[in-house]
């Protein structure tokens, strides 16, 4: 098959905007923790990152939409994509819930000050495990903060 007779469901250029995109999301959020903790200032470049969230999601959508074209039509065919979904979200999801905890411990264990003793809110763990965490269900956001 010739690349100009393949269908239009994937555009690698698309992903690797989306690549960018959530790279630079990634800085942003860490760049922002790193200032919460030295109290000193993110450069003015990546503190426009925060940008590239809207652009990400957008691109996202289109990705999906181009993808799932005429495929959904029945409520069997909803529920697959949405176990896809949770499939391919969740794992991610959960490593980074993890290595929050173990770095958070890690630093605890070390001596190290916690500033925001709020966003470790051990009883808040459950509604991270069941995707609920951005809902206001907890007096603060917690843990990942940027996973909502």
């Amino acid at each position: 098959m010739s690349a100009h007779s393949r269908p239009v469901s994937h555009y690698l250029v698309l992903d690797v905007f989306r690549f960018v995109a959530a790279l630079g999301v990634m800085l942003a959020h860490y760049a922002l923790v790193v200032v919460l903790r030295t109290g000193g200032s993110v450069p003015d470049f990546i503190d426009r990152f925060h940008l590239l969230v809207d652009f990400f999601f957008i691109l996202s959508g289109f990705v999906i939409a181009l993808h799932y074209d005429g495929r959904i039509a029945s409520a069997h065919d909803y529920a697959d994509y949405m176990r896809r979904r949770l499939a391919r979200i969740y794992p991610l999801h959960l490593l980074t819930l993890v290595l929050t905890v173990l770095i958070f411990a890690l630093g605890v264990s070390a001596g190290m000050p916690v500033r925001d003793p709020a966003r470790f809110d051990f009883s808040a763990l459950p509604s991270h495990f069941m995707l609920t965490h951005a809902f206001s269900l907890t007096r603060a956001l917690t843990f990942n903060v940027p996973s909502w």
